[in-house]
């Protein structure tokens, strides 16, 4: 795993979801039903065909204060208006929709 609880990450590989790369997102917990997917703080990132609430660990790289990370800094993208509809996990591990929990 990449990252920890808590820990504030930035969208590295999108998975195929290109609304996704270069969002940051604080990191809550793992999902129940995919434990390599992390759930993470606020609205759904609204997508073409639904939203998504959580993000494969693969696809995330922690920021944390350690010097020398600035180089893959990027601007995030304008934020998109979140939907909610049923949690679905996709084949790249993402979860897409509120969580059932």
């Amino acid at each position: 795993m990449n990252c920890k609880p808590g820990d504030l990450a930035i969208v590295v590989r999108d998975g195929g979801i290109k609304e996704l790369l270069g969002r940051v997102v604080r990191l809550t917990v793992t999902s129940p039903k995919k434990p390599t997917c992390w759930y993470y703080e606020g609205e759904p990132i609204a997508i073409t065909g639904g939203a998504v609430t959580g993000i494969a660990d693969s696809c995330l790289r922690p920021i944390r204060d350690q010097p020398g990370n600035e180089q893959w800094f990027r601007a995030a993208p304008k934020s998109l208006p979140a939907t909610t509809k049923g949690d679905t996990i996709d084949a790249r591990g993402c979860v897409k929709g509120p969580a059932n929990v």
